[in-house]
């Protein structure tokens, strides 16, 4: 009986984890308006080079947040018998996934407050 279990808590922290992912893509999104709105209104060639890094920053960090949501749903789907094969992220191995969402988290966290400084100083 330990497996369900296994297997319940398991989609459970699937489901916590699109969650997160969705919550960052939502914040990450509002960041890029803010972004859009401090480049309206500075200029200057040190200012408009932190600009672009930030974009393409964000770019990345939708991309990423994009292939894990993605990742997640077929973990999900993998839980529930439906064989789907990825030989390129594989999506059945919990442990991974899990060193995937800290290292998600750890990269977010760095780009928020790298960006929450820049914004500080505008």
């Amino acid at each position: 009986m330990e497996i369900p279990t296994q297997t319940s808590e398991q989609q459970e922290q699937l489901l916590s984890w699109k969650h997160e992912v969705e919550d960052v893509r939502q914040d990450v999104k509002s960041m890029r308006n803010r972004l859009e709105a401090i480049s309206q209104h500075h200029s200057g060639n040190e200012r408009m080079v932190k600009v672009e890094r930030f974009q393409n920053q964000f770019i990345r960090q939708l991309e990423v947040a994009d292939e894990l949501f993605h990742d997640l749903k077929q973990a999900n789907r993998r839980l529930n018998n439906a064989l789907i094969e990825h030989t390129d992220r594989p999506v059945d191995d919990h442990d991974g996934l899990h060193e995937r969402m800290d290292t998600f988290h750890k990269l977010y966290n760095e780009l928020r407050n790298d960006f929450q400084q820049f914004e500080a100083h505008q």
